[in-house]
């Protein structure tokens, strides 16, 4: 349902801007509301995603970029997400904008497991809702990096460029527990690489 129709309901003091199912983000209000709008919006994207008592992680995979040299390859993505869940027993979503589902779709048909996916579906305040429950973001260096830092969740970014302007000094995340990982080309960053950087975030306390 209308989610700025239901903030009315559950909380009438706030002033919600928004049509349809988006609720726009000028909202003048204090931080509780603020925090019942998140609140909201994640209810809608747990659907399938999040189960109540559920006790597993959930790790979001962000394997879309704007140019080719900054895209990890799918079947890399593949691997490290299959070996999370086998042995960190972790529930994998694909998220990515509508251009980036084919990007999804090549590492979904690549994987030995089924992930969940949410390409093409989320709105920007939707994927903010989706990365503040998740455990951890992997993803090409691409603007869901800038929002899960954002919601606090730490990030591995995958970087494939060096050159001064577009290299990780200037555009990494600046969370205090993200890990940069770069490599010209980013083809030659290791699956395990990847795995291993991950594996710390997945064995701390939720």
């Amino acid at each position: 349902r209308n989610l700025a129709v239901e903030l009315a309901r559950t909380h009438p003091q706030a002033v919600i801007a928004g049509t349809g199912s988006s609720v726009a983000m000028a909202v003048l209000v204090p931080r509780n509301l603020m925090i019942a709008v998140i609140s909201l919006l994640t209810t809608r994207v747990s659907a399938g995603i999040f189960t109540r008592g559920a006790e597993e992680a959930v790790v979001v995979c962000h394997p879309t970029a704007s140019g080719p040299e900054k895209r990890w390859p799918a079947e890399a993505f593949a691997q490290v997400a299959d070996r999370l869940i086998s042995e960190a027993h972790v529930r994998i979503v694909l998220v990515a904008g509508a251009k980036g589902r084919t990007d999804c779709e090549a590492v979904a048909r690549a994987m030995r497991a089924a992930p969940l996916r949410a390409d093409g579906v989320l709105n920007l305040q939707e994927l903010a809702a989706l990365l503040r429950r998740a455990r951890l973001l992997i993803s090409n260096d691409s603007g869901p990096v800038h929002v899960a830092v954002s919601q606090g969740t730490p990030v591995i970014a995958l970087f494939g460029r060096t050159q001064p302007g577009v290299n990780p000094e200037r555009w990494k995340p600046l969370g205090p527990r993200d890990v940069v990982l770069c490599r010209e080309p980013l083809s030659a960053l290791s699956p395990d690489e990847v795995f291993r950087s991950a594996a710390p975030f997945l064995h701390s306390p939720v």
